[in-house]
């Protein structure tokens, strides 16, 4: 039997307007709550800063960043436990891609020796079983 690296997952979403310290804020509040950041990605389209952030806790994290006076949406994403070396992520969208289905955006957090991938694809339940197989 094949392990299963991949899984189902929440990513919390913040849509804020831009402006100097906004991140130190977002990330200060969920410092505060001891909540664990495991991946995130953070952009800045004008005139907004956009936050993507994958918590250990994501009720924990809500809740801090509610305090905080954000507004946090969630989104179902798929995580992908993977090692840290060349192709780890070429591989798992090619196996997405050999199932024929379309990525949304994927994303990665990586420490040492393993990774974390981050993707929402239009159509999760066929890409979570394409890559655990």
């Amino acid at each position: 039997m094949t392990k299963k690296i991949a899984r189902r997952g929440t990513q919390i979403e913040l849509k804020v307007r831009n402006k100097t310290g906004v991140g130190a804020k977002v990330f200060g509040a969920l410092r505060a709550a001891k909540v664990n950041v495991i991946a995130n990605c953070c952009y800045e389209m004008e005139p907004q800063a956009h936050f993507w952030i994958v918590a250990k806790d994501t009720t924990k994290a809500k809740r801090a960043l509610r305090k905080a006076g954000f507004k946090p949406a969630t989104s179902p994403v798929l995580l992908v436990d993977l090692k840290n070396r060349p192709g780890a992520m070429a591989r798992i969208l090619d196996k997405i891609a050999a199932a024929g289905v379309g990525v949304r955006f994927a994303y990665a957090s990586a420490a040492a020796g393993s990774a974390l991938m981050v993707l929402m694809t239009v159509k999760d339940a066929k890409a979570l079983a394409a890559i655990n197989a």
